[in-house]
């Protein structure tokens, strides 16, 4: 038997005759492999990178953090308290002259609050020491001194007096030394004398040995 010896025209021929004799499904399902193994190739991709631009980082206070500066909030680059020491004596009798104050830690000098409607003492809560003495006199709306917390020096004398609405000293709570030898508490109308008397032997156990001017106080039986 005679064997014809393979013709590269013949296996071209042969090779498109499969080619073009598979069914057509066949080259269809061909065809979609084709599209998926294009698809995941493009999804490895994009896991490596989300598209999404996160945009510049979100502080503690929520604003976006585009200022250089590192309060909790980043509303601004100046934070409170900064104002430093108040040289010399200064006197509160009005909301202007209150808010003038605001920011000090400090006055080198006395202190007077007196002959004003404040019912508050809101700018004073970076207050931390008063060189000279603490007179707080004449407050007729005054009713809350929460905004001494700060201060825990006064380097002079103490008065607190005829303040007809103040019910309490929580505002000098923190007060550890008192300079002056004398403390004077009287004609506060509604502030109970316990009170007053608390608040006189927090001096003392801090080591304070003035003397004291404590009388009447809660003169109408309290508010």
């Amino acid at each position: 038997m005679s064997h014809r010896p393979d013709n590269p025209h013949n296996i071209v021929n042969d090779s498109l005759k499969i080619w073009y004799g598979w069914p057509m499904k066949t080259t269809i399902s061909l065809c979609a492999m084709l599209v998926l193994l294009v698809v995941f190739a493009c999804n490895d991709k994009a896991d490596t990178y989300s598209g999404v631009d996160a945009g510049p980082p979100v502080d503690a206070g929520g604003d976006s953090d585009t200022d250089t500066d590192t309060d909790a909030d980043s509303d601004s680059d100046v934070d409170p308290c900064q104002e430093g020491a108040w040289s010399g004596d200064y006197q509160i009798t009005s909301a202007t002259s209150l808010a003038d104050l605001a920011d000090y830690t400090s006055v080198t000098g006395d202190l007077w609050i007196g002959e004003s409607m404040l019912s508050g003492l809101y700018g004073l809560e970076c207050l931390e020491s008063i060189g000279g003495a603490l007179t707080i006199i004449d407050n007729e709306a005054l009713v809350d001194m929460n905004d001494l917390l700060q201060l825990t020096v006064v380097g002079g004398n103490l008065t607190i007096d005829s303040n007809p609405s103040l019910p309490t000293l929580d505002g000098l709570a923190n007060l550890e030394t008192l300079g002056g030898d004398q403390l004077n508490i009287r004609f506060n109308y509604c502030l109970l004398p316990e009170y007053a008397e608390a608040f006189h032997d927090q001096l003392v156990e801090a080591g304070w040995e003035g003397d004291a001017s404590i009388h009447d106080n809660d003169a109408d039986g309290g508010c």
